[in-house]
């Protein structure tokens, strides 16, 4: 192969690289187009672009080389992702910023021009190449370290654990841009500079490959911890449930012995015995009370959970208004999600409501579209101020950020594993979080 052929072939690479950074930078701050949402779809639009950047960087340009990526990274953005458009605007210019950036970093220490072509800037294969992909390899580290200084809840990993992953790249990337300046010059690739190219390829892909398995392992830990809060929640609601099981079997009971407590009061009344009719009838009058005003629907897993909500909501002087509609149907969902669905909305609702002046969380639990489907809707008021947000995904304010939106993640992971759908609005104080859940897909 000549110089050109060799170039041409380093470049498809790169440009592949390339593309698929830009479409992992994306995806990290913003939702994907519904009809991208099928991976065969992504690598379609992924391969139709890298074609695209092909071509042009194959011109030999400097000039085309840029518009050209450029233009394809503004593409992306508007079709491939969506959200709001000037967040979308702002991290297609901050790509655009990080490429140039590497691109200047790494022409600074190699003391060359950027304004000349690629394929005319290095006289020798190897050096070509290996830099090349020793500068693909810094914009990866810098995007990477852009997403994890982000205050939006991307996919990251605690700060300690991020500086000890990052010596990796950091480490490889030294490698690799010292060793064509230290071995000796050769005007053509011997068989061994091969060799030793393939293994910049694997530890360029290493390197990407690496972060984002550790990265997908930390959130596993996570996962593995919010599953075991939810086990322990799931605990707390089935020994309420029980509770509320146990005083369900007094209430029939009581009822069903009514006949007899009916008949004791004849034989009083027969005697003139008023005080002691008066104590039986307080007695039923206190105790029918005390049970009735404990219930809520009748899923009695649900009715638990509500009445210990609504206990915790009085706890905290938060005014809780819960409805449920006669015939809401959640049985198609685990004990243990309702837990983790409802429990983690509750307890953000609640935790918000509870910084105003007069707390309010309203819960809405009923059926639409002729029973085929089951709505879950909690409003809260919220102090105005309270949220932070960055395009659209909501910042969380608590202490230790780190460890909080986990929650809500769960929730999401949870809708989507009921083939279900989330949305949430905050306008003008309120907070509002609607769950739409299909029964019949369920069922």
């Amino acid at each position: 192969m000549n110089y050109e052929e060799v170039y041409n072939l380093c470049m498809v690479v790169s440009t592949v690289v390339e593309i698929y950074l830009a479409f992992d930078f994306y995806k990290a701050f913003h939702s994907t187009r519904s009809i991208f949402s099928k991976t065969s779809r992504q690598l379609l639009l992924g391969f139709i672009i890298v074609l695209i950047n092909v071509f042009i960087n194959l011109q030999n340009n400097s000039l085309y080389n840029f518009l050209g990526i450029t233009s394809l990274y503004f593409l992306l953005c508007i079709i491939f992702v969506k959200g709001n458009i000037l967040s979308r605007i702002f991290h297609w210019l901050l790509l655009v910023v990080v490429g140039m950036s590497a691109e200047m970093v790494f022409s600074c220490l190699l003391q060359i021009s950027t304004e000349d072509a690629t394929n005319k800037i290095f006289h020798n294969e190897f050096v070509m190449i290996s830099s090349i992909m020793t500068m693909k390899l810094l914009e990866f580290i810098f995007l990477v370290i852009i997403k994890q200084m982000s205050k939006i809840k991307v996919k990251k990993v605690s700060a300690k654990v991020f500086a000890s992953f990052i010596l990796i790249p950091i480490a490889t990337f030294g490698v690799m841009f010292l060793i064509p300046y230290i071995r000796d010059v050769r005007g053509t690739l011997s068989g061994w500079d091969v060799v030793l190219l393939l293994f910049y390829l694997l530890l360029l892909t290493g390197n990407i490959i690496l972060f984002y398995v550790f990265t997908r392992y930390s959130q596993m830990l996570e996962e593995q911890m919010l599953q075991q809060v939810s086990e322990v929640r799931y605990e707390e609601r089935k020994q309420s449930y029980d509770k509320a099981g146990a005083l369900d079997e007094q209430y029939k009971e009581r009822i069903h012995n009514i006949k007899y407590y009916m008949k004791q009061i004849g034989i009083y009344l027969e005697e003139g015995q008023y005080k002691k009719i008066a104590d039986i009838l307080s007695e039923l009058q206190l105790g029918i009370y005390k049970e009735e005003k404990d219930f809520i629907c009748s899923n009695r897993f649900l009715n638990a959970l509500l009445v210990d909500y609504r206990g915790a909501a009085k706890k905290n002087q938060v005014q809780a208004d819960i409805f449920v509609e006669a015939g809401f149907h959640i049985e198609f969902v685990k004990e243990i999600d309702i837990t983790s669905i409802l429990g983690n909305l509750l307890d953000n609702a609640l935790e918000a409501a509870k910084q105003c002046e007069k707390g309010l969380v309203s819960v809405a639990l009923y059926m639409e579209n002729g029973g085929s489907l089951s709505v879950c809707r909690i409003e809260n008021n919220y102090v105005t101020g309270g949220l932070k947000s960055e395009g659209n995904k909501l910042l969380t304010t608590k202490e230790n950020p780190e460890w909080h939106g986990i929650g809500l993640q769960n929730v999401k992971r949870l809708v989507e594993k009921y083939s279900g759908y989330i949305q949430q609005e905050h306008e003008n104080g309120v907070y509002v979080t609607t769950i739409i859940l299909p029964v019949q897909e369920n069922n």
